[in-house]
């Protein structure tokens, strides 16, 4: 008789989960540190604010949103490592505050902003993730000369209650 096939444990399917992170934004150019603190509805959708900020030494970027996320299951996959994995599109919107300082003065505004990514997950238990995600950022209004960036979110961790 073939033994029962371990399977790994899997994310909590519902509730109120804090994912911090760090990695570093392009166009402006800064290190980046987000907070994003959604509810999942079920194992795929999930929802809530999330909060960019970037520094460097010349310049700020405060960004504000509501996103949305929706992770793809792989557990059909045979490999258990891959089975584990939690890739996901997200997407939202919110605002762009950007300050640059410059020579002969600062210039800073506010803009809309629409941000559209990707990004994987990685389960360690049922409560606690590790991951990795992108976002392609469009400014509308362009604050302080800013239309678009992309934040790297290299290493963030899920806390789930």
């Amino acid at each position: 008789a073939a033994a029962a096939k371990k399977r790994s444990p899997a994310p909590v399917e519902q509730g109120f989960s804090m994912e911090p992170g760090i990695g570093f934004t392009a166009g402006p150019n800064t290190f980046l540190m987000a907070l994003t603190a959604p509810y999942a509805f079920d194992r795929h959708f999930s929802l809530g604010p999330r909060l960019e900020i970037g520094v460097a030494d010349n310049r700020v970027l405060v960004a504000p949103s509501a996103n949305a996320r929706y992770a793809f299951d792989l557990t059909g996959i045979d490999d258990d490592l891959l089975r584990r994995l939690r890739p996901y599109l997200q997407g939202g919107f919110g605002i762009a505050y950007v300050k640059k300082d410059r020579p002969g003065g600062d210039d800073d505004g506010v803009g809309g902003l629409i941000d559209l990514g990707f990004g994987m997950e990685y389960p360690l238990n049922t409560q606690v993730s590790l991951g990795s995600g992108m976002l392609f950022h469009i400014v509308p209004g362009s604050p302080a000369g800013e239309t678009f960036y992309f934040s790297w979110e290299m290493l963030s961790a899920r806390f789930r209650f």
